[in-house]
């Protein structure tokens, strides 16, 4: 074993030092790098989710297609979105059984602008939450199943899928 001088041990520290900071530099660009290959498989899985193409297995495809560019999807959200999309997508399956029952209930209208107005009221709380959802990114698949389901009721189909699923 080699015997470092005493006056070149802060030298030494310092080299040590900074090698860890490297490495540490190192691994925040890999998962920087990890983080932008999957939102940009998001972002295309969005488009074609926006086109309407199938959304039965998209969200496999999307993780398939995350798998395939070069690893596994990234478990840990960078900034939380994911942890808000779960708890958005819980709120928007509540407004579903709302909404629902209070469709269910309304009374029958004598026109039918006015029978639309009071069904947009009941909707309204659903697509607030659609929005702040499609505002989001995310990063797990659970933050992509919240996409899915926002993406959903903007086409007026998450009512009945929901329910259909979860009832």
């Amino acid at each position: 074993m080699t015997v470092i001088p005493e006056d070149l041990m802060p030298l030494v520290r310092a080299a040590q030092l900074s090698g860890g900071f490297c490495q540490e530099r190192a691994i925040a660009s890999a998962i920087a790098r990890e983080r932008a290959r999957c939102r940009q498989a998001v972002e295309a899985w969005q488009m074609r989710l926006t086109a309407g193409e199938d959304l039965g297995g998209s969200l496999e495809l999307l993780l398939a297609e995350i798998e395939a560019s070069g690893g596994a999807m990234e478990q840990t959200p960078d900034d939380g979105d994911d942890a808000v999309l779960v708890a958005l997508r819980r709120k928007l399956h509540e407004a579903a059984r709302v909404a629902d029952r209070k469709i269910l209930a309304m009374p029958d209208y004598a026109d039918t602008a006015r029978e639309a107005a009071a069904i947009e009221a009941i909707l309204q709380p659903g697509e607030d939450l659609a929005d702040r959802i499609l505002c989001l990114w995310p990063v797990t698949p659970e933050g992509c199943e919240a996409i899915r389901s926002a993406l959903l009721w903007k086409r007026g189909e998450y009512i009945g899928s929901c329910l259909g699923e979860n009832e």
